[in-house]
């Protein structure tokens, strides 16, 4: 079994991993895990252990939501994420609505590409 990262991935990661310890980053396409639930918004990459709170336009994160709800209500297996690819910036800092946390910080989705049930094999959920 090949365990090696390829080589999107790994850049994907190092960018997300290097904005955070700057403070923040330009935009970068991202793959991972979304997680959402009542008041909570997680994101987590592809290989990595950590995970982001997302922040994001009202407009973005509702249809976020939306579109997994309907992935799990068209007959897809139950699931506590939904693999996406998204467009965003890492964020330090904590979104107010998570002030107790100090977690690694935000990542800030400015657009969806895509949304499905199933991961890749590639980007394995860790729920």
């Amino acid at each position: 079994m090949d365990l090696r990262m390829p080589k999107t991935l790994a850049f994907a990661l190092v960018a997300c991993l290097a904005a955070l310890s700057t403070g923040a980053g330009a935009e970068t396409r991202m793959r991972g895990h979304y997680y959402g639930g009542k008041g909570f918004e997680v994101f987590r990459p592809c290989g990595s252990p950590q995970s982001f709170w997302v922040v994001g336009s009202e407009r973005l994160i509702q249809r976020l939501r939306d579109r997994a709800v309907a992935l799990f209500a068209t007959g897809a297996p139950p699931a506590r994420s939904v693999y996406v690819e998204v467009s965003g910036v890492v964020e330090r800092g904590v979104d107010p609505r998570y002030v107790e946390d100090d977690g690694p910080g935000m990542v800030r989705f400015t657009s969806l590409h895509r949304m499905k049930a199933a991961p890749p094999k590639d980007c394995p959920a860790h729920d």
